[in-house]
């Protein structure tokens, strides 16, 4: 089953339901944003280095999956928000963090 025209609520289901493939589209869909997210606070913080984003995305991605996705499952698409907007608000917030923890 291709996951490439599926809506991004039905996207969201299959990857909290733990579909390999849909996870691989919700990265392919949604890494370059969350990229950009980072690059953009990266770019605030001093003495970052083009390999500290490659560890920023990684600190994004298991933040994600832990506590069993629990920052994506708290999605709530009646607020008015597209999906691509919260992954990209959190990928913000997830690389804020990381920075100020260093």
């Amino acid at each position: 089953m291709s996951h490439r025209n599926l809506k991004d609520a039905v996207l969201l289901d299959a990857v909290l339901a733990r579909d390999d493939a849909a996870w691989r589209e919700f990265v392919r869909r949604f890494d370059k944003a969350m990229r950009r997210c980072v690059r953009t606070v990266s770019s605030r913080y001093r003495d970052v280095e083009s390999g500290d984003i490659d560890d920023v995305m990684s600190t994004v991605y298991l933040g994600l999956l832990e506590d069993d996705m629990h920052k994506l499952r708290v999605f709530d698409q009646t607020r008015g928000r597209r999906l691509s907007s919260w992954v990209s608000l959190l990928a913000i917030k997830m690389a804020h963090d990381h920075y100020r923890s260093l």
